[in-house]
């Protein structure tokens, strides 16, 4: 009988694991979806993370920035900044803990020149000020928690 990892000493049957760690870990390597609104769309949710990923448009390597939010009912959805007006309202201005509500209302047409642009509500309601979120993990790493976590 073999051992080794994921074998028990004494069977040939992989051990077990907990499904849920499978999906903690693809999910630190996926992106949630994409939100790819109609006109009228709406999507409300918490700030998780920004991450800046660089992809292949067209032959050019070009950098998007992308927000997570976290919705009412649990599911993360990512939001890709490639519009103007997204990556004007949102990047730099959100942070984690930040709740934030994304309305689309479509294409319009621009002021001035010529074309359209995508066109979107934007409301950002901040984590007041002195209300930090910690990551307890990461006083656990060091083997100790502050008082009163």
């Amino acid at each position: 009988m073999r051992s080794g990892p994921g074998r028990d000493a004494m069977s040939t049957v992989p051990k077990q694991h907990d499904g849920d760690r499978y999906t903690a870990l693809a999910a630190k390597v996926e992106y949630p979806e994409a939100w790819k609104p109609s006109e009228g769309d709406t999507l409300v949710g918490e700030a998780i993370g920004w991450e800046t990923v660089a992809i292949d448009r067209e032959g050019e390597e070009r950098a998007c920035e992308v927000l997570t939010l976290r919705t009412q009912d649990g599911s993360e959805r990512s939001i890709w900044c490639w519009h103007a007006v997204l990556r004007r309202e949102l990047v730099g201005k959100v942070e984690a803990g930040d709740f934030v509500a994304l309305h689309y209302n479509g294409r319009r047409k621009k002021q001035s020149g010529e074309g359209d642009y995508a066109s979107y509500r934007v409301a950002i309601d901040k984590l007041p000020e002195g209300d930090i979120e910690l990551d307890r993990s990461d006083f656990l790493s060091q083997g100790e928690l502050p008082e009163g976590f």
